[in-house]
């Protein structure tokens, strides 16, 4: 670590960076990534870094929180030899001194401690579960559900009282929730209204996460300990940046399909009010308007705009059904817009095990292309 050098403080800086700015300006050739909330400026960097240039180089533009924690590798992460590193804290200050910017200041971020409450944990295969978490001093600073979609794909850091320097990253899954998951399939099913609780943006004390169980680690404690106090902030990090209208294609194998099932619930929200919303009150919607695409059960809000060519393709891949996570809240959404000439959404599953007929192709950069 240097000596003799006052390190900045994020309290120092007073910029902040929209989702916009930050993508012009990657393309503009500026080297910039995301840690957290952070948005730092590498470009001196690059070549400072310990652990090489390569790693810096091919994470320019992204969110690099898990890489930076430890939670993940740019590597094989399956070798125990190239497991994420946890940095020091020594670079900590480091970043805050790469700090340029605090991105997207205006979406709130809470930092709580919780406990987690295991008699309510929701098994969601032999080994995923939704936790349930509580504020320890019972506040209300968590949220069911978020108005801005500018919240899909971010998560929440967790660390350990005790032991800050050990964390982890779980992405916001809310629809996965006991109470809110039951509510989509039957709206889809059904072809009703969700009813108002399901896109409450109050503030609750308590909140979700679905966790797999690696046997090891901090997911490890989820499943056994009861004692366990964790410090969680967020929702942080980059995000999947999707706008209200576009193309979206996403792959996601496993436990990473949790990355976009609050995408498609947000997708869900928009064929319902497209199919049920009364007439005169469908309205295109532009990328700068802010939409929660939510139909209330009492009431549809008249201010609520419905975009009309947003697209989402998602690949999901299972080992086979049984180990499968959100696949029968896809599965409905498929049917419902196929069902309603709708091209909201669109599923395509993949499952290597217990399959009929042909045998699935594999992924790889022929099948992309």
């Amino acid at each position: 670590m240097r000596t003799g050098v006052q390190f900045k403080s994020r309290f120092d800086i007073q910029r902040t960076m929209s989702r916009a700015e930050f993508d012009t300006a990657v393309e503009n050739g500026e080297k910039l990534c995301i840690i957290e909330d952070l948005v730092l400026d590498v470009k001196d960097y690059i070549m400072a870094h310990p652990g090489g240039k390569f790693v810096i180089e091919h994470t320019i533009g992204q969110d690099i929180s898990k890489f930076f924690f430890g939670g993940f590798s740019l590597e094989d992460n399956e070798n125990p030899k190239t497991q994420g590193y946890n940095h020091t804290y020594a670079a900590y200050h480091i970043c805050n001194d790469l700090a340029i910017a605090i991105f997207e200041r205006d979406i709130p971020v809470s930092t709580q401690q919780v406990l987690h409450d295991v008699d309510k944990a929701i098994d969601v295969s032999p080994d995923i579960k939704t936790i349930y978490l509580y504020s320890a001093n019972r506040s209300s600073a968590f949220k069911h559900h978020y108005n801005d979609y500018r919240t899909l794909g971010k998560h929440f850091r967790f660390t350990i009282e005790g032991d800050p320097h050990f964390s982890r990253h779980f992405t916001i899954c809310n629809v996965m929730m006991g109470k809110l998951y039951p509510e989509y399939l039957k709206a889809l099913n059904n072809g009703t209204m969700l009813p108002k609780h399901v896109t409450d943006h109050g503030d609750q004390d308590h909140r979700t996460f679905t966790i797999k169980n690696y046997d090891r680690g901090m997911s490890k404690t989820f499943f056994a300990d009861r004692d366990t106090i964790y410090n969680i902030k967020g929702p942080i990090g980059k995000g999947i940046m999707i706008k209200p209208e576009g193309l979206y294609v996403a792959f996601g194998a496993g436990t990473g399909v949790l990355t976009f099932m609050d995408t498609v619930a947000f997708a869900a929200r928009i064929a319902l009010n497209k199919v049920l919303r009364p007439r005169g009150m469908d309205a295109p919607v532009g990328a700068s308007q802010m939409l929660s695409a939510s139909v209330n059960a009492d009431v549809f809000d008249v201010q609520l705009q419905v975009p009309r060519d947003f697209r989402f393709v998602l690949y999901v891949s299972f080992a086979n059904r049984e180990s499968s996570m959100g696949l029968e809240l896809c599965e409905a959404l498929d049917e419902f817009c196929k069902k309603h000439n709708l091209d909201t959404f669109r599923l395509v599953t993949r499952l290597s095990q217990g399959y009929t007929g042909a045998k699935p192709p594999r992924w790889d950069y022929n099948y992309i292309e």
